[in-house]
């Protein structure tokens, strides 16, 4: 029987990426977005290949009419928001971060302990200590609500695995891009210059 796995977040950069590396090992995929827009996804042709709820809003009921068709592996990709969004409704980052967090590993303790949970978070949580190297152990310093809310998330995930040995982890990512990333982020533009270089189709350089 094919393993199931199920995303919140698939249709971002990052879990529209997960979405195709489960394909690969054979996983049956579903998701949850809420976002009406599957670009990353239609960008992959991968679309039809995964099963997609979408929720305007994070409820426990309808997450847990979700969690009740039994997957082996979750993957939670903290909602992110511009830092002005973010002290302007605070409500938002704890709705979208914390609440759902807590709704799945209280699911996982009470009807299934043999799940595995993985919760992304961002580089957010360190604030701007800028020009040091930083990692797990480093001095958190959350600067915004977003941020903030991830960091209650970890705290969250690390007191269940530890009260009871569940098998939910965290997972602290910097600031990345792909060539999903909309064109107008710098990075994107410079790596899909560098690609139609590579594949002589342009040659001119933006720098």
């Amino acid at each position: 029987m094919k393993k199931k796995a199920l995303i919140f977040g698939i249709a971002g950069e990052d879990g529209s990426c997960l979405v195709k590396e489960l394909l690969k090992k054979n996983y049956s995929v579903f998701g949850v977005t809420k976002l009406n827009k599957l670009n990353n996804l239609q960008k992959l042709s991968i679309l039809n290949k995964a099963s997609i709820y979408t929720l305007k809003k994070f409820t426990e009921k309808k997450i847990i009419a979700i969690l009740k068709k039994r997957f082996d592996t979750i993957y939670f990709f903290g909602v992110k928001s511009k830092i002005n969004q973010s002290f302007a409704n605070d409500k938002i980052a704890t709705g979208s971060n914390v609440v759902p967090v807590k709704i799945i590993l209280e699911f996982i303790r009470n009807h299934q302990k043999t799940a595995k949970f993985l919760f992304v978070s961002s580089g957010e949580i360190f604030g701007k200590q800028v020009f040091k190297k930083l990692n797990k152990n480093s001095e958190k310093i959350p600067q915004s609500p977003n941020a903030l809310s991830e960091l209650i998330c970890l705290e969250l995930i690390k007191s269940y695995r530890e009260m009871f040995k569940l098998k939910v982890y965290s997972l602290i990512c910097s600031n990345h891009k792909s060539y999903l990333k909309d064109n107008a982020f710098v990075t994107c533009k410079i790596i899909k210059s560098l690609i139609s270089f590579k594949k002589k189709k342009k040659r001119n350089c933006i720098f």
